[in-house]
């Protein structure tokens, strides 16, 4: 999966895909940025709600310092 190859939605929609049956119990996020914007997006995707009950543990920012999320 490349994003300059497969497009700006293209992490998202792999994500998607790979929590289609069931959502992650943890994620250790040392990327940040771009990547989780598309981790949260994937995740309302896959399961509605399923993300309400998902830790997130952001340890670093190795892909950005910020990350637009929408509530």
């Amino acid at each position: 999966m490349s994003p300059a190859r497969d497009g700006p939605d293209a992490l998202e929609h792999a994500l998607a895909d790979a929590m289609s049956e069931t959502s992650p119990g943890l994620v250790l996020d040392c990327l940040w940025g771009p990547v989780t914007k598309a981790y949260f997006a994937a995740l309302r995707r896959s399961g509605g709600n399923t993300g309400a009950n998902t830790p997130h543990v952001q340890i670093a920012s190795s892909a950005g310092l910020e990350a637009s999320l929408s509530t």
